[in-house]
């Protein structure tokens, strides 16, 4: 069995790249001697003082109404000033993962400015949950979401997610439209809970069933195909809900020329 553990991790992890966020959320280290609360506090500080003034402001100008002000971003994101750390430092992990939650709701952010939201409300991060399915070897990642865009291009940022190079999925999804009367283009509300699948390289090993069976007659084409390609997670799904939802809505009420 040892001799097929080999092409099993190699074709995962080969495949887990799709199941992943890049360098979303990667975190600068603090170098070695410095505070970490006084460091921390001046790399935050710049970070979100430079994505206000390159992005949100790119986007929205002057309108400071059509995004969150930094307080509430920062809180929906969880992550802390150095006054919630009053009386005590912050050990390197701390800042690290305070850091990584900010770089991951301002490349949610950028994610919707680039599709062209008219106004965002709120950015909430979730914590990593573990996927139940799939033998464990990812975890989840959702964001929930309020913002507006106008039809068309609500539209097309849903057949991007589909597209993109990370893996997207639409978890929960509630489109209202308040301004029928207004003689111009549909402007929707959305709230949506956005997930990505992270993969947990720490999973990559055999199964169990692999790994200790001593069985001669388990071949790893039980779990490939001839050429090693698929990894067999089951009979494949029917579109659910949501999909059809989306579809019929997508071809019944939303015209993109």
């Amino acid at each position: 069995w040892s001799a097929k553990k080999g092409p099993w991790e190699t074709t995962i992890t080969r495949r887990a790249k799709f199941f992943g966020v890049g360098e979303w959320g990667v975190s600068p280290v603090p170098p070695e001697g410095v505070i970490h609360k006084f460091w921390y506090d001046q790399e935050l500080n710049g970070k979100v003082n430079q994505f206000y003034r390159n992005e949100v402001g790119r986007r929205f100008g002057r309108r400071v109404d059509l995004f969150p002000a930094v307080e509430k971003f920062l809180q929906d994101l969880n992550v802390h000033t150095i006054d919630s750390f009053q009386g005590r430092d912050m050990d390197k992990q701390t800042v690290m993962d305070e850091m990584s939650r900010l770089d991951f709701g301002m490349n949610i952010a950028k994610l919707l400015m680039s599709g062209n939201a008219t106004r965002i409300t709120e950015i909430v991060d979730w914590p990593l949950r573990p996927a139940e399915d799939y033998s464990q070897l990812f975890q989840r990642k959702t964001m929930g979401l309020s913002f507006s865009m106008t039809a068309r291009d609500m539209a097309k940022f849903m057949d991007n997610l589909q597209s993109h190079e990370f893996y997207f999925s639409v978890d929960g999804l509630r489109v209202t439209y308040p301004y029928i009367g207004y003689p111009q283009e549909p402007q929707l509300e959305i709230q949506m809970l956005l997930t990505m699948a992270v993969f947990d390289e720490s999973k990559v090993s055999a199964p169990a069933y692999i790994a200790g069976a001593g069985d001669d007659d388990l071949e790893l084409e039980d779990m490939f195909d001839d050429e090693f390609e698929e990894y067999n997670f089951g009979p494949v799904k029917e579109p659910g809900v949501f999909s059809k939802a989306w579809k019929w809505f997508k071809n019944n009420y939303l015209f993109i020329n």
